[in-house]
Parts: structure tokens; sequence; C-alpha cells
């Protein structure tokens, strides 16, 4: 019975995908020049690592995040330690609603922890398509979500947008949302990075780095006492290499907290396809920016909404890939204690080595799933980097 709707959900999910990637680029370079792409091509001699690759198939069931048989992006994933939570994105169709887990330990118990929201008898986060915060609060054992970005099609008045504002606590043990409309709260509202920034959980804080789309600066809202707090404005020069390269765009990347610091990687542009990559380090206490040695990547190939960094180890982890097919170009590993990149260019002898939604765990290591548009996606894929 669901074969014609599936064709169909997919036909349009590739239709609609490919016009809102489309989209976000033109958004993201308003005025970018219809010349050909100056290469900023990665360094030959970029120092080589190797860190440990393990993963656990793919269950074999269309409607779960993750799939043998199907495609997914831009999903958020989550972990307490136990299970590996997912909400929000991309795969059974567009803006597909569900929170699914999986156990950590042994990969093989894909369950629908909560189906799709029903108003008024069943809250959730609905259509949290495009991207979200998404973490573990040790503190109070459930989970915190934020908007990155709501993206329903429903028309005005329907009662399910109602669900497509706000903040929401994730109970796992009850397996119940609870929604706060004291963040985000108006329709539209959001923290204007699309993977939601980071959760400082000493002072309870959300945390978004602003770029040259929304203005340099920390941004930040109180989620204990439910209000924005002032913005921290810093500079961001351009890069010695060209000066001319006066924007830099990172505020919708995926950044890597590591103790008291966050990480963001973009690149600066001088409005043309110009890409120089770039890499900072904001200090949760000290409120300081600071430049550290760029990452060795093509800037040819860099996409901020599809830079997605993890924590591992005390080191940042980065599968660069640049669209939603998840084709990884190299796992890059930055050592905070060094101020040094290097390179894992391991590629698995079985599946198919893809990824674009990417998480921390609490042991250390880091996880990457999904992809559409290209390769089949078939591994739930963790990278412990080496010492």
């Amino acid at each position: 019975m669901r074969a014609p709707f599936a064709n169909f959900a997919a036909a349009a999910f590739i239709l609609w995908s490919v016009a809102c990637y489309a989209l976000a680029e033109d958004q993201q370079l308003v005025a970018e020049a219809k010349a050909p792409a100056e290469k900023t091509a990665a360094p030959a001699d970029v120092p080589t690592c190797k860190g440990t690759i393990t993963s656990f198939p793919l269950p074999d069931n269309r409607e779960a995040p993750y799939c043998a048989k199907g495609g997914s992006k831009h999903t958020n994933m989550a972990s307490d330690g136990k299970r590996l939570y997912v909400t929000g994105g991309d795969w059974v169709h567009s803006a597909t609603d569900g929170t699914w887990s999986v156990s950590l330990e042994t990969g093989d118990d894909w369950r629908q922890d909560v189906g799709k929201p029903v108003h008024p008898t069943l809250p959730a986060p609905h259509a949290l398509q495009d991207g979200a915060g998404f973490v573990w609060v040790a503190a109070k054992s459930k989970f915190l979500i934020w908007p990155g970005s709501y993206f329903p099609y429903e028309k005005k008045g329907d009662p399910i947008l109602e669900y497509s504002k706000g903040a929401w606590w994730f109970d796992p043990a009850a397996k119940t949302f609870t929604q706060e409309l004291g963040l985000f709260g108006n329709y539209g509202e959001s923290s204007g990075c699309l993977h939601g920034g980071v959760y400082d959980e000493v002072k309870e804080e959300i945390v978004v780095l602003g770029d040259a789309s929304r203005g340099y600066g920390m941004h930040h809202w109180s989620v204990k006492e439910l209000k924005k707090l002032p913005s921290v404005p810093y500079r961001i020069p351009a890069p010695e290499s060209n000066k001319a390269a006066k924007a830099s765009y990172f505020s919708r990347s995926q950044y890597a907290k590591i103790g008291r610091c966050v990480y963001a990687v973009g690149f600066s542009t001088d409005g043309t396809k110009l890409k120089i990559p770039r890499f900072w380090r904001w200090h949760l206490d000290e409120q300081t920016l600071t430049e550290l040695a760029p990452p060795p990547v093509d800037g040819s190939k860099m996409k901020d909404l599809e830079t997605r960094l993890g924590a591992g180890g005390g080191k940042v982890v980065w599968p660069f890939h640049s669209g939603p097919d998840g084709e990884i170009h190299g796992i890059y590993v930055y050592d905070p204690a060094a101020n040094a990149w290097a390179v894992d260019k391991q590629v698995p002898d079985y599946g198919n080595f893809i990824g674009n939604a990417v998480t921390s765990l609490p042991d250390g290591r880091v996880v990457w799933c999904g992809g559409g548009f290209g390769r089949q996606q078939t591994h739930l894929w963790f990278y412990r980097p080496g010492n």
C-alpha cells in the first residue's frame, strides 16, 4: 500500500530539497558574482592521523530516520550516553516528524519513542526539518531542543503550527515533550544558527556566534530566565592572504564545544565565489574570540550550512562534506593543544561512508549518518580520534 505514496514522496522530496538547497546558497552570498570559483585548494602536505572507525548497519525500515532503503538529510541527533536519539529532518518525506532512538550498545533496536505530533493531544516539535539545537542536559535528565529552523507547509490557521515554534524539553524516560514558548515563542523566530548554536550548561544559556549575515557578536538566550540577553560584539578582520575578503560566514555551521570553549569553522569572501577557510574559538567565560589555525581544506567546496563539527577525546572532529549527499572528503581533526590540523583519510572497505548529520557522544566518540541525492546510506558510523 505504501509503494505509490513512497515513490511520490521521494520525488517530491528531491524536488523540494534541490530548490531549498539552491535558495540557501543564494541567500548565503547576496552579491555573489557569476565568475568561476577561485580555488583555495587544500595543501598537499597536510599531516595525517588515524582514529578508530566502527559502525552499526542500518535497519531495513523505511519509517526509521536512517534506513538501508532510503536517504535522509538535516536530521538532529543527540545522546544521553545510552541511546542515540534522532528528531526532525527529512527522510520519509520533507519535514518528517517523530522521535526515534537506538541503543549505543547494540545498534539493533531502532524504535519510535514519540510519533508525529497531534494538536492538542500529543505535543512534540513539528517541521524541525532544517536543523535544530539538540542536547542532553544531565542536570535535568532531559533533552533540550530549539530552532534551528521550523519549516512547515500547512496553511495559516492550522492548529499544528502551534508546535512549529518555541523550545522543547524531551523526557526520554516518560517519552514526552513539553513546549516552552518563553524562548522563540513567536512563529518564525529562531536562534539564527541552522544547528541551534551550543548550550552552555554552566550558565544555562543558548549561544550563537554571529557573522556578517546577522552582525558580528555572540548572541545568547537564558534558558533559566527565558529571555534574550545583550549581545557581546567582536571584530573579525579580513584575512592576511586577501584583505578584500571582508565578510566572514559561520553562523549557520554546527559548532563543537570542548570544556568552556566553542569552536567554529567558516570562511571569508570578497563577495565573489572566493572562500578562504578560517577557524575561531569563543571562550564562554572570558567572552573572547580567538582565531586559530585555518582548516587545510579546499575553500571552494565549503558550504557553511553543511559544516558540522563534533568533539571527541578533547579534539575537534570534522567529517568534511559539502552537500546533502554526505560524501566525506576526509576526516579533519584539530588538536587544541597543538593548534594544528591533521586529516584521517581512512575509508572503510564495506558500506557507503557518508553522513550529513553529526553529533558528539559522552564517551568521546563522534557519530554521523544520513545522506541524500547520492550513494545509499548503509551504516551508522562512529569515530574516535587517535592520540
